[in-house]
């Protein structure tokens, strides 16, 4: 299952307010693959790769039996069209646990209006 919310659908404050001990933030290159240049401490307590396992790699790193194409094919959609949105996302810890990913994924630009990198803010929710 996902959920998606394209660009022009306003975020809400409560959508948008940080919270280090439940978010995550992963910045990923705009170069091929998207490979992921930071993420938080956070991203490491909820899936258990440290930042030296997961830098250079994409985010399908999480991807499992149960991750639903069409949250796959929505995040490919937003990092193509360069596009802001959100995708809910089932993932897989690094011991194989899943849980559900609430992603928030949005362009980052250069000076001169070029796509660089996303980033994306995560809350992890236990399957429980």
């Amino acid at each position: 299952m996902s959920e998606s919310k394209k660009s022009g659908e306003a975020f809400s404050e409560n959508e948008m307010r940080f919270d280090p001990d439940v978010r995550c933030v992963v910045i990923c290159s705009a170069e091929s693959g998207n490979p992921v240049t930071s993420v938080t401490e956070t991203f490491y307590r909820y899936t258990g790769y440290t930042p030296g396992e997961v830098i250079g790699r994409s985010l399908s790193m999480l991807h499992g039996p149960d991750t639903s194409p069409e949250a796959v094919d929505m995040f490919r959609y937003l990092i193509h069209s360069g596009e802001s949105g959100k995708v809910k996302i089932l993932n897989y810890a690094k011991d194989g646990t899943p849980f559900w990913h609430h992603c928030e994924i949005r362009p980052i630009s250069n000076g001169s209006g070029e796509l660089t990198h996303f980033i994306c803010v995560q809350r992890p929710e236990s399957l429980d």
